[in-house]
């Protein structure tokens, strides 16, 4: 169940116990962190047959708390915070309750070592650090979100949160409101108070509500929000953010009724029914935009097609409809749903690849040799119109995938495109001939994959394609000196730099990889640009793949028909609009996220307040 050592640990922790020795918990046999170490794993095997062990190495730390020193204090009440973080991460709600008492006791030895007034500025953990390093320094709610959101235990568990919030609190209840901080730290303050659970809003609202009572700003409008939050008498103020953010939920009423008057263009395409083409989306989505299709030629190599929803022959560039969808950018994935850049009938009938509909399409052509190497050259840009063979779901993919059998109509596509993804992930260097002369070696290679969550497989094969189109038709376009809008990446070094070191010495952080990870990317960007720049690992990037989720990609599918099919173009007055279109875009989205981070706070606190009214 655990090493001999650790047995030896913990019968040293237990005689030590009994025999109530005054000693701490640093002595050269074990550190406090064994000690711990121990502890979790006599818990997660059998906390009722460990039951007495457990009490014995309680008993041990409870014992040893006054007689250490200031060093040991700081040490031990850090690994507690650590070792409760655990428990909340990897522990279910069952066996979180089992160990109920043990975390009632660990409380006790956190407050106690918290009252030593000697040590007491230093036993902020690493997270709540953190939380004011992005409170006071950089001044960025959407990283003291991302932080909150990864760690949600920080509210609720944490001794000097609160501490930390109560004090914020003050400090907003004392500013000058005509500071221009001050909408800043109140929206802070209702971001945590949304993040907050009902017991937990209940335990610090009548401190808040006193600190906020006598000071001398009590009649301001953000300090009575805050006290008719905590009362649970907010109102809906849904309007007044679509206002602030020029943001509409409803699609215009005339634009819905004369969608539906909207057909596709009837040309001269060439009609592809014959491929086996199928679509990779989540489960419930209607919005299709594109399709896939791999077929292995007679010689061994391969040719990729990618078909994306033609969004210019339905919608003219000219039309209002087409100037609603520029002014909303993309779509908005809020708290109660999405707010859509196309009407309904557009996005999830007309223009979606659903299956067994004849639609129109772009296609994107590449070839690749038998090794998946991409032939130079081959990239090919056509207008078709398509039958969509199949619909499948990110667990539909990983199940066909995994298990192959006699009903798998779509295994070989699957392992093709799955062969593809791999190719084309960073470092991989697979033979690709290889794997598919060794199907038990390539189903071990699929489960290693697809072992992490349903859109493991899936999710990896979209993303790798499209990627892929992007970077070739930016390629394609540039080379042509054509208008087109790329992607790139804005990156504030000074502050990432800043941050690094700051977290530089907290290690507790550092083995946090899903907030690294989160917050890192926080600091870098998207933009839009008229001129090719460095993108994802390429060279340049553009998107075309998702018309109906981003007007960009509809732009560029725009300009695809201009230039290469309609020779509708006007050179110099395009450059100069999407110049224009990337300065509106940048800011729209910007706004739209702003909008959709309040608006989702609204909404959850408007929940709240309804509960909190119960509660009364």
């Amino acid at each position: 169940m655990y090493c001999k050592k650790q047995k030896e640990r913990k019968n040293l922790i237990m005689k030590n116990s009994r025999s109530n020795k005054d000693k701490t918990c640093t002595q050269d046999s074990y550190t406090i962190k064994d000690i711990f170490d121990i502890l979790y794993t006599l818990i997660d095997t059998n906390y009722s047959a460990n039951t007495k062990e457990i009490n014995s190495i309680l008993s041990y730390i409870e014992n040893s708390i006054n007689s250490m020193d200031d060093t040991n204090m700081e040490i031990t009440f850090n690994i507690i915070l650590e070792f409760k973080l655990k428990i909340y991460t990897f522990f279910d709600k069952e066996k979180q309750s089992q160990i109920k008492e043990c975390s009632t006791r660990l409380d006790y030895v956190l407050n106690t070592i918290s009252s030593n007034d000697s040590i007491k500025d230093n036993l902020k953990n690493d997270y709540v650090k953190l939380f004011e390093y992005f409170l006071y320094k950089e001044k960025n709610l959407k990283r003291i979100k991302i932080l909150l959101e990864c760690n949600d235990t920080l509210i609720k568990d944490q001794i000097y949160f609160k501490e930390t919030f109560l004090k914020l609190i003050t400090m907003f209840s004392q500013m000058d409101f005509k500071n221009k901080d001050v909408d800043y730290y109140y929206q802070v303050i209702i971001l945590i108070i949304s993040i907050m659970d009902i017991k937990t809003i209940n335990k610090y609202k009548q401190e808040i509500s006193n600190i906020l009572c006598n000071s001398n700003n009590r009649k301001e409008k953000y300090v009575k929000n805050i006290i008719s939050i905590l009362k649970g008498e907010i109102k809906d103020n849904t309007s007044s953010l679509e206002e602030k953010y020029n943001v509409s939920l409803d699609y215009p009423s005339i634009l819905e009724e004369t969608s539906f008057s909207y057909s596709p263009k009837t040309d001269s395409r060439k009609k592809i029914y014959d491929k086996s083409i199928i679509t990779i989306d989540s489960a419930n989505t209607s919005r299709i935009d594109d399709g896939i299709s791999i077929i292995r030629n007679n010689d061994g190599s391969f040719s990729l097609y990618v078909f994306i929803t033609d969004i210019p022959s339905i919608i003219d560039k000219n039309s209002i409809l087409n100037e609603e969808a520029l002014k909303r950018s993309e779509n908005i994935y809020y708290k109660d749903g999405v707010i859509p850049i196309y009407p309904d009938y557009i996005s999830e009938c007309l223009a979606s690849l659903l299956p067994n509909n004849k639609r129109n399409a772009i296609t994107f052509k590449m070839d690749f040799d038998n090794q998946m190497n991409y032939i130079e050259d081959s990239f090919d840009i056509s207008l078709n119109e398509i039958i969509v063979s199949k619909k499948m779901n990110y667990n539909e993919v990983n199940s066909r995938l995994k298990y192959n059998n006699s009903n798998n109509d779509y295994y070989d596509i699957l392992k093709y495109l799955f062969l593809f993804a791999i190719k084309n992930l960073k470092n991989s260097d697979i033979d690709v001939e290889y794997y598919l002369c060794h199907p038990k070696d390539l189903n071990s290679l699929i489960k290693k994959y697809g072992k992490n969550s349903e859109l493991a497989l899936g999710g990896l094969i979209v993303k790798q394609v499209m990627k892929n189109i992007g970077y070739r038709t930016s390629k394609f376009m540039n080379e042509l000196e054509l208008p087109f809008l790329y992607k790139s990446y804005n990156c504030d070094l000074l502050s990432l730099a800043e941050y690094e070191s700051f977290i530089s010495t907290m290690p507790s952080l550092k083995e946090d990889e899903r907030l690294m990870f989160k917050l890192k990317r926080n600091y870098s960007k998207s933009f839009y640009t008229e001129i090719p720049k460095p993108f994802n690992g390429f060279t340049s990037y553009a998107g075309v793949t998702d018309p109906l989720w981003k007007y960009a990609d509809s732009y560029n599918l725009y300009m695809i028909h201009n230039y290469l099919f309609d020779n509708n173009s006007n050179y110099e007055i395009d450059f100069y609009r999407t110049k224009n279109l990337t300065k509106h875009l940048n800011q729209r989205i910007l706004l739209n996220q702003e909008f959709k981070m309040n608006y989702d706070i609204h909404k959850t606190l408007l929940e709240k307040s309804k509960k909190l009214r119960r509660k009364k």
